[in-house]
């Protein structure tokens, strides 16, 4: 359906995965005398969804116009996947 060279610059055809993220976060404030503790959790991805990067796009041609690349459109590597920190701030 494409030609080399006669491609428009976005294939309907060609695009990477869906992206599906949730994020939280959680603050609780204690006053403690004179001071102030601000308890915080935080968490990223929270449900742990796979967040995939783009397809190898690398194409390479042989002297016969064949496709040498055994990766071109496989999937290789993901993000970060879930993360938790906690963190306390104390102030006056």
């Amino acid at each position: 359906a494409y030609t080399i060279g006669k491609s428009p610059r976005t294939l309907r055809a060609t695009r990477g995965p869906k992206c599906t993220n949730v994020n939280a976060s959680l603050t609780k404030k204690v006053n403690i005398e004179k001071w102030t503790m601000e308890l915080r959790g935080e968490g990223f991805n929270i449900f742990n969804q796979p967040q995939l990067n783009n397809p190898n796009t690398t194409f390479s041609l042989n002297s016969s116009g064949a496709n040498t690349n055994a990766l071109f459109g496989a999937i290789t590597s993901a993000l970060d996947p879930r993360v938790f920190q906690i963190g306390i701030h104390l102030s006056r």
